[in-house]
């Protein structure tokens, strides 16, 4: 949602405003471990795993050397059309643009589902009567049948994260931020340390506090997005 010049302006403000991006590698160390973290870290985070994060973003965040992290559809990966349907879709990364960018050390990979993120219309076109447009349990669901599935959904994006793309297991983005008490214990049982969400807002941090790590609210940027709306946001995250 935000085009190459925009973005560019935006990363640009960033970098000459001292703002530092880092890692949630970085940011799970300073929460179990007291690591330092650096004046003004930002995280900067980018849903579903589309080719323009490779084509635009990362080549924007290498020429002024930010880092960020994709939260990847596992399913996507490498697609053009939605799965069984032929419906063009905008072109998603390839396993070897996800490694380059990986072994920039500028960007990381983590989890957006494996298949848990469908587009409705889609699915309904294959008769699929029981559509996961997110993560949480659906009305079709019993709960033991979506527990089971959530796990098997998300150990496969598991294998892709750490096996494929060769990453950490670290971090999982809701999709459409749709999340309750059960998804939490589910993640948390997975080994996922850190959860986020769409709700607007600031998050605190503590240190020795791995629940300050769960549902963390972030700032959604447009193309609209000015450098003034952006450092009132960083600055006043409150408002």
């Amino acid at each position: 949602v935000v085009g190459r010049e925009n973005f560019k302006r935006q990363m640009k403000c960033l970098k000459e405003n001292g703002y530092h991006t880092i890692s949630f590698r970085e940011l799970v160390d300073f929460v179990e471990k007291g690591a330092v973290l650096p004046e003004k870290p930002v995280l900067i985070t980018i849903d579903d795993g589309y080719e323009s994060n490779y084509t635009i973003a990362y080549e924007v965040l290498k020429e002024y050397d930010l880092k960020a992290t994709i939260f990847m559809i596992g399913h996507a990966l490498g697609a053009k059309s939605y799965k069984n349907t032929g419906a063009i879709v905008p072109p998603y990364l390839t396993l070897e643009q996800a490694k380059e960018m990986i072994a920039s050390g500028l960007i990381s990979i983590q989890s957006h589902s494996m298949d848990m993120h469908q587009v409705a219309a889609y699915e309904e076109y294959l008769n699929n009567q029981k559509v996961r447009t997110s993560a949480v349990m659906k009305d079709f669901d019993t709960e033991a049948e979506y527990i089971q599935h959530f796990h098997q959904d998300t150990q496969q994006s598991k294998k892709q994260i750490t096996e494929d793309f060769g990453e950490e297991w670290l971090a999982y983005s809701y999709p459409l931020g749709h999340h309750d008490d059960l998804t939490e214990r589910l993640l948390t049982e997975d080994g996922i340390k850190v959860t986020l969400i769409v709700e607007r807002g600031m998050n605190i941090v503590k240190k020795g506090s791995p629940e300050s790590l769960r549902k963390l609210k972030r700032f959604s940027i447009s193309d609209k997005t000015s450098n003034w709306e952006l450092e009132r946001i960083l600055q006043y995250p409150a408002s």
